[in-house]
């Protein structure tokens, strides 16, 4: 998957990234981590905190409908930072045609048609607007090393 479609993917469904990490961060159970191999911390809270700081390399994020019980299922590397360029993308165009844009298409669902007609702009100008915001959102992926 290239950083377009992560990025579409993160925006389309950040709840459920949200969840799988979360779910991810609590499969930590009781397992206790040694200090070198001959001391062990069993400490829950401690534990916990570790987790909830560490970074989550790699969750399954299921999301669509459930059809005969199974929804989709996509392999997500390193969660936090591509929740990190979608989110920055969005704020770094928040109050511009290209944040309301992000907008319509991923929060609201309309077409290409309807965005084009609620911004008055042309499709030329959609795709364009399109090519920048993901221009701007892979430059970030990139220096995040993504």
């Amino acid at each position: 998957m290239n950083i377009k479609e992560t990025v579409e993917f993160c925006w389309q469904h950040e709840v459920c990234i949200r969840q799988a990490i979360e779910d991810k961060r609590n499969d930590c159970g009781t397992v206790s981590h040694g200090g070198g191999g001959h001391c062990k911390m069993s400490d829950p809270t401690a534990l916990k905190a570790i987790a909830n700081i560490s970074d989550v390399a790699c969750v399954e994020v299921e999301y669509g409908p459930a059809i005969n019980g199974k929804r989709n299922i996509k392999t997500l590397k390193r969660p936090l930072q591509w929740l990190k360029v979608a989110q920055w993308t969005k704020e770094y165009y928040a109050g511009k045609p290209q944040g309301e844009l992000i907008d319509f298409k991923y929060k609201q669902s309309k077409l290409r048609n309807e965005i084009c007609a609620i911004l008055g702009v042309s499709q030329a100008r959609y795709y364009t607007m399109l090519s920048d915001i993901f221009t701007y959102a892979t430059g970030l992926a990139r220096g995040m090393g993504l």
